[in-house]
């Protein structure tokens, strides 16, 4: 491999060749390839200051990766919005910027969990956990850590990559992470948690998102992508230069249920159905949704399009399940549904259906 780069463990080393060992197939017939890719030196070193603006980033791994997907894992901030030119010397990666690193900063570089190996028969085998390091070409690494966790609703899991990113503030309005590059940004673990170090403390409003790249394209644009909608707002200063955070990335198509218990003044057997109908300009292509209520008067309906809804209870009458003309009915009024959200309505008290 030529001159050995400066040994930097991330994690832990499963093999005593891991620095130098060749890409080695498995024989026709023998076991398949499950083993992922891992980092297991990097230049810049982690912490390491006063690095040239003109300086690559050299990254050593266990065996040889995919190109594309190292180009759609990695992230360089602050300042790494172009395209960077990636050479590969067997397993060391050599990743040149369209531009020189910024002066007198920390920046980080993540690679996120899209990586994988380079084998068309192992392609399934991605890294495990992503790895972020942050290196200063400056005197010294910023300060700041935000760390936390993200909750993830209607997201599913396998398929594009979750990230959470730190965003300066632009004048008076929030960030818009669709068209704004980062500061800073990592990807959380498999938990949730997530620890974004080397941030700067200078007492300026940024503010904190999770996204969720859906095509790992680095863009949240396309279909069935999207950002938290509440994201937190971030002051770190030099006195406190450390955060905890709670994040929620909800997709905003996530079905809701809704919930609660019927309570008749009189006491009838008639049959009772619960009864949802749409409201909105778009409301005449949503079906109602019926559900029955229990003995006990409880109901509920799942799998619901988030929006506003007519709720109401019928007497069924005649046993068919459907809300007949002649069917009385009481309303209980509107509902609003967000993506993922469980309401609860409670104890509703209705007249009985006996005349």
């Amino acid at each position: 491999m030529g001159k050995r780069l400066p040994r930097l463990v991330l994690g832990i080393l499963t093999s005593a060749c891991a620095w130098s060992c060749a890409e080695v197939a498995p024989p026709p017939g023998g076991p398949a390839d499950t083993t992922p890719p891992t980092v297991v030196g990097v230049t810049p070193e982690s912490s390491a200051v006063g690095v040239p603006t003109s300086a690559s980033i050299r990254i050593t791994f266990t065996e040889k990766v995919d190109e594309k997907s190292l180009e759609r894992a990695l992230w360089v901030t602050p300042g790494g919005a172009s395209k960077p030119r990636i050479d590969f010397n067997g397993d060391v990666a050599e990743i040149k910027l369209g531009r020189a690193f910024p002066e007198s900063t920390t920046l980080g570089v993540l690679i996120t969990t899209l990586l994988r190996d380079r084998r068309a028969e192992a392609r399934e085998n991605h890294l495990n956990k992503p790895v972020r390091w942050v290196f200063s070409t400056g005197n010294a690494i910023w300060p700041g850590r935000v760390r936390g966790t993200l909750e993830r609703i209607g997201v599913q899991p396998g398929q594009g990559v979750v990230l959470v990113a730190l965003y300066e503030e632009r004048g008076d309005s929030i960030p818009n992470p669709t068209n704004a590059d980062p500061i800073a940004i990592t990807e959380p673990d498999t938990s949730g948690r997530f620890n974004m170090i080397g941030l700067p403390a200078h007492a300026r409003q940024m503010w904190l998102f999770a996204l969720y790249d859906r095509d790992g394209n680095r863009e949240i644009r396309g279909q069935g992508e999207f950002a938290s909608a509440e994201p937190d707002s971030i002051l770190l200063t030099p006195d406190q230069p450390e955060m905890d955070v709670k994040l929620r990335l909800v997709d905003p198509r996530a079905p809701a249920t809704l919930e609660g218990v019927l309570v008749s003044v009189e006491a009838d057997t008639v049959a009772k159905w619960i009864e949802l109908t749409a409201v909105g300009p778009d409301s005449a292509s949503i079906p109602p949704r019926r559900g029955p209520v229990g003995k006990k008067g409880a109901f509920s309906l799942n799998g619901l399009r988030p929006g506003k809804y007519h709720l109401a209870v019928f007497c069924d009458l005649n046993g068919n399940n459907q809300h007949d003309p002649e069917e009385p009915a009481s309303p209980y009024g509107e509902v609003d549904l967000a993506p993922g959200a469980r309401r609860q309505v409670g104890n509703w008290r209705v007249s009985g259906c006996l005349p």
